[in-house]
């Protein structure tokens, strides 16, 4: 059987139930996933995974290469989990004879956002989506989780990079990932910092990550946090990041990838909600977490964020103020302490 999730990184995290609910239906039946090659290693280690298909990028197959590929598999089941028009057009002919597909519910998303009308009712995670549509082989619910395996050697190397940027004292660490791929979901990097700043007061060290389009976030988000602490965005690969959080207390976080990362490795969450809100279904998934946000009647704003506030005001995020993420965070780490 195949399972379709070109990307992103959080949605590739968020099928992992999917994969698992598969393997539990198909019994010794081989599951296989075909993601971009960039998010192979968010799956390459899952205990239920046969082959990871590579699909873009510099090392994983082009369109037409990987429709020949699929079609050679003679797979009997594909469960499409991203229902754009190349992922149909690889499941309508990869002969398959059992197919099911992802519902998005774009018109709902649509109303919602477009016309302020609320058609969603009960609110279905992302996962739960994808395990619908994994149900036309049998494919259950098992109540748990999001998985996530972190090669140890990419988990030493994480701490051989904490130790070479000072935080390796011995301080339990705080995660904070101030990027986002959109700017309205990006809280205030400064108050990522006072965040950070509280808890080193508190005897934590604290390491901003994020990728190469995350370093300006999280330069400006050191420069109020204190020590120790650490700028670590784009030092890290993606397995490498899963190391690094792997070793962290908490995560504080915009609504990224990195989210769903801290949550399918068991690390308690934070996350700052501002243009999007729980309807999409991106809500941190079985997890000790808290999402803080403000209820403006502008939300949700957009799909997946946009350049700027359509209002001009901001206050989506402008109005969380560090405080209430602190707290939020303490509450999350009190069965800790």
């Amino acid at each position: 059987m195949l399972l379709i999730r070109f990307g992103a990184m959080g949605d590739v995290i968020l099928a992992t139930p999917a994969i698992r609910a598969a393997a539990a239906a198909c019994g010794a039946g081989r599951i296989d996933f075909l993601t971009k090659s960039a998010y192979r290693p968010l799956v390459r280690n899952h205990p239920s995974m046969g082959r990871v298909l590579k699909f873009g990028g510099r090392d994983g197959a082009g369109f037409w290469s990987m429709v020949r590929t699929v079609r050679a598999g003679r797979y009997d089941a594909v469960i499409d989990l991203q229902n754009s028009w190349r992922s149909r057009f690889l499941s309508l002919f990869s002969g398959a004879e059992t197919r099911g597909t992802v519902k998005i519910g774009r018109w709902k998303r649509f109303l919602l956002v477009r016309c302020r009308r609320d058609r969603y009712g009960d609110v279905l995670p992302v996962p739960l989506k994808y395990l619908a549509a994994a149900s036309v082989i049998g494919a259950r619910d098992d109540g748990k989780g999001l998985d996530l395996a972190v090669d140890p050697e990419e988990s030493e190397a994480a701490a051989g990079l904490l130790k070479s940027a000072g935080l390796a004292t011995g301080r339990p660490l705080i995660a904070l990932a101030p990027g986002a791929g959109r700017a309205t979901k990006r809280w205030p990097a400064e108050r990522f910092g006072a965040v950070a700043s509280a808890f080193i007061a508190r005897g934590y060290a604290a390491a901003f990550i994020g990728g190469e389009a995350d370093k300006p976030a999280c330069a400006e988000a050191l420069k109020s946090a204190g020590g120790p602490s650490a700028d670590l965005a784009g030092v890290f690969s993606l397995a490498g990041t899963a190391g690094l959080i792997s070793r962290s207390r908490l995560l504080v976080t915009n609504d990224t990838g990195l989210m769903h990362m801290a949550t399918a490795l068991r690390v308690p969450c934070v996350a700052v909600f501002g243009p999007t809100t729980r309807h999409f279904g991106f809500f941190p998934f079985r997890a000790a977490s808290a999402v803080v946000e403000k209820p403006l009647a502008c939300r949700p704003c957009s799909y997946h964020g946009t350049d700027r506030c359509p209002q001009g005001h901001f206050r989506c995020m402008l109005d969380i103020e560090a405080g209430e993420v602190l707290s939020a965070a303490e509450r999350l780490l009190i069965p800790e302490n």
